[in-house]
């Protein structure tokens, strides 16, 4: 009640004066959909600064359906479903499902700030200068923030946030959830990277050339410039031939799915080290290291390395003893229709292409089997391919996919260990 009496007031004491200078502008814009059977309508709100002004913006959602936005650099311009209040404060009221707001810094070195609950999803730029993000004391489903050029400050929420510092040398806390901290083009500006107390924070770098990317040690980037990080379990690559080196935590490397990048195209060096770790984009030599480790979607090149334990899509165990190949498949799951199993055929990759060893086994979905090989002859380097088996009442199990997937496997590490090289901590 008292929030509200105060509110009252505030609106109470809208006064513009005219031909008072502002600081930067506001519109508030409702749209209503009327497709299908349930028409919605969704507010837009958009803060820009002015050219030439340091902004000081603070964003509180005190009441639903209200936005308060105060900018202490001066008067506010607004237009829409918007209003100016007093002392450079000014009122956007929220219609229908939500709103999206979107803030954007002009050239100054701005300041700013989301307090308490985000009336929806929320797009922060500070633009050119050293600015100041933060959304560390506000709640919602995750933030969008930029940097923009120059040496920003940025601090997320506790939600799922996406954060790309831009050029410059920037300091991120990212905050809790599990976020993404996208690394820009420019090689040789270092940054203090900390991924925060979530889970499953993720390292993206979208620069033209390759990076050495070592969580282990905290580091990553290039020679002259590297980053410091803390706190990312994942990393994806740039589309150079990196090397990426995980910790003795559960790691993921080049998992592009729902992160802001490109899947990889390089020949990248990867060792995952210790913990349980998945293993992406896998085109160049591999070492798992210690702990339960996968190769996630594998191409036609990918090489497999004796020390990990299995292949995403595929069996989820190798073991070979001699010329005896183990294979295990592990709660196994399809979409086809009818799907009975996987068929399983392993070529030597330096001898004819006549089959070292073929055999069906049958699966129902969430089955976990394992099946034994006994290939034909010894060989160092095998491709094995499984595809998926469908079955018909009165007919035997065919094909579902001519070509099915396949990987090649050696039963040996790939890559040795590199020794660490270890950075100045964060902070």
């Amino acid at each position: 009640m008292r929030q509200f009496t105060a509110l009252l007031a505030a609106l109470a004491a809208v006064a513009a004066l005219p031909g008072a200078a502002t600081a930067s502008t506001l519109d508030g814009t409702t749209h209503e959909y009327y497709g299908g059977r349930f028409p919605y309508a969704r507010t837009a709100i958009e803060w820009r600064g002015d050219p030439g002004e340091t902004n000081r913006l603070e964003v509180r959602n005190v009441l639903p359906g209200m936005v308060i936005l105060r900018d202490a650099s001066g008067p506010i311009a607004v237009r829409g479903d918007c209003s100016a209040l007093a002392d450079g404060a000014a009122i956007c009221f929220v219609k229908g499902d939500g709103a999206d707001l979107t803030l954007a810094g002009g050239d100054g070195d701005d300041e700013l700030r989301v307090r308490e609950r985000a009336p929806g999803s929320v797009l922060i730029d500070g633009g050119a200068g050293n600015d100041t993000i933060d959304v560390g004391d506000a709640t919602g489903y995750g933030f969008r923030l930029s940097g923009g050029a120059g040496d920003d400050v940025i601090r997320g929420s506790g939600g799922n946030d996406v954060i790309d510092g831009g050029p410059g040398s920037d300091r991120i806390d990212a905050g809790e959830g599990s976020d993404s901290v996208i690394e820009d083009e420019q090689p040789y500006a270092a940054d203090q990277l900390d991924g925060g107390a979530g889970t499953g924070d993720t390292i993206v770098y979208t620069r033209p050339d390759p990076v050495r990317v070592d969580l282990a040690a905290g580091s990553g980037g290039q020679p002259g410039g590297e980053d410091r990080l803390r706190g990312f379990e994942e990393v994806v690559g740039t589309a150079g031939d990196d090397v990426l080196l995980g910790d003795d935590g559960p790691n993921v490397f080049n998992r592009t799915s729902g992160s802001a990048s490109a899947a990889p195209a390089g020949a990248d060096r990867i060792d995952g080290r210790g913990g349980d770790d998945l293993l992406f984009d896998a085109r160049g030599p591999i070492s798992c290291g210690a702990g339960e480790d996968t190769i996630g979607s594998p191409w036609e090149s990918a090489l497999v390395p004796g020390d990990c334990e299995g292949v995403a899509d595929g069996p989820q165990s190798l073991r070979l003893d001699g010329r005896r190949l183990t294979l295990t498949f592990a709660r196994w799951e399809t979409w086809v229709q009818r799907a009975c199993g996987e068929l399983v055929t392993v070529r030597d990759t330096s001898a004819d292409r006549r089959p070292l060893a073929r055999a069906f086994v049958r699966l129902q979905q969430r089955q976990t089997r394992t099946l034994t090989l006994r290939l034909a002859r010894p060989a160092l380097l095998l491709r094995v391919r499984t595809q998926t088996m469908v079955c018909r009442r009165g007919a035997a199990p065919r094909p579902y996919s001519r070509t099915g997937r396949s990987f090649l496997y050696a039963p040996f590490s790939i890559v040795p260990p590199e020794p660490l090289q270890p950075v100045a901590p964060v902070g």
